[in-house]
């Protein structure tokens, strides 16, 4: 159902992420990149498209994903939680820098039951400052949808700009289960491409709910994991420490990004909105200065062919 055009000023969204405060071009040692910014490289964890990791016995499984043979113990869990909306743990924050990132979304945290929430956009041009990386002035971005989680982190196909201390966009597949957060293949993408971020429910096992995580057309980044509670709620999203941040550190072209052809279909025996009840989650933060004069745009509500646009210029 088309909506009338709100636009709306929408105010900032604070995701909190970790980042590292030296000066060193290189991720501080023992760190790795996710979504959340820096995090210990114990906590991050690659897995292919034929695995898939799920809790058993209080311990984290990497299994293989149509047998289920094992494949590796990754450990003991840790608290997990939903990071998407809280600060990361201290062990992060601690370890590899305070968490800072901002941004500007959409979201609806009211959706449940949800088989299917997919977004397309299209990769924006490079900046135009090609030295970046964690603690440079040109600071890396993501761009992404989700289901923001529940009670066990967040589902994210994400699109990267610079997350390797390296002037190029990339596309991986984010889930956390156990405290740690799980990837699957990096694999990286031409400014121009449409890309399409899916997020999958593919049912209820003995250990929990299973889902995948991908972009249409990379199988091989597809990350599929069974976490122990139901994702709940959706959100789109760009994300950057500095956010909106100098302008030479953002895309060169154009002044916003279009998320388009959104759409949520809910499990069996329960019937999706026709409409999605796009908000913030903080309204007390004033929003992000533009030269547009936007930060997020409204510009079709349906959960069937959804269009939201989020501005960084």
């Amino acid at each position: 159902m088309k909506a009338s055009v709100l636009v709306a000023m929408l105010q900032v969204v604070a995701l909190s992420a970790a980042v590292p405060p030296q000066a060193s071009s290189k991720p501080m040692e023992g760190c790795a990149p996710t979504p959340f910014g820096l995090a210990p490289q114990a906590e991050v964890v690659e897995i292919t498209n034929s695995e898939t990791v799920r809790v058993i016995d209080g311990r984290l499984q990497r299994l293989d994903l149509h047998t289920g043979e094992k494949r590796g113990d990754l450990g003991p869990v840790g608290p997990g939680g939903p990071r998407d909306l809280v600060a990361p743990a201290a062990s992060m924050s601690s370890r590899c820098g305070d968490p800072e990132l901002d941004g500007e979304a959409a979201m609806d945290h009211s959706q449940k039951n949800i088989q299917q929430f997919s977004t397309t956009w299209t990769v924006p041009s490079p900046p135009i400052d090609r030295d970046c990386g964690w603690s440079k002035k040109s600071m890396p971005f993501s761009i992404w949808n989700a289901v923001t989680g529940g009670n066990d982190g967040i589902l994210q196909p994400v699109l990267g700009w610079c997350w390797f201390n390296e002037p190029k966009y990339t596309l991986a597949n984010w889930g956390e289960i156990g405290g740690k957060y799980v990837h699957g293949k990096i694999v990286e993408v031409a400014p121009g491409t449409s890309v399409t971020g899916v997020i999958d429910f593919m049912g209820k096992n003995k250990d929990g709910y299973a889902y995948r995580v991908s972009f249409v057309g990379y199988p091989d980044a597809d990350l599929t994991y069974t976490r122990p509670s139901a994702a709940e709620g959706i959100m789109e999203y760009i994300e950057k420490r500095d956010f909106p941040g100098p302008d030479t550190t953002l895309p060169a072209e154009g002044e916003h990004v279009a998320f388009t052809d959104i759409k949520l279909t809910l499990q069996p025996c329960h019937e999706a909105p026709k409409v999605i009840n796009w908000t913030t989650n903080n309204t007390s933060y004033p929003k992000y200065p533009t030269n547009s004069g936007y930060n997020t745009l409204i510009v079709d509500d349906s959960s069937t062919h959804g269009h939201v646009e989020i501005y960084y210029r």
